[in-house]
């Protein structure tokens, strides 16, 4: 049946966009939280160098 067999591609289509939007929400999620550390870690030094 075309029909199903049409349905089942724009199915798979969407998948594939689900799955490349997650991808990038992952990367962004990744570099956000590397950041945070990097911003952590700053302020950390900066609060030890301050009690000295």
């Amino acid at each position: 049946n075309i029909q199903s067999e049409k349905f089942t591609l724009e199915h798979i289509n969407i998948e594939k966009e689900n799955l490349k939007v997650l991808q990038e929400l992952t990367i962004g999620a990744r570099s956000h939280n590397n950041k945070m550390k990097e911003d952590h870690t700053r302020l950390e030094t900066e609060v030890r160098r301050s009690k000295k």
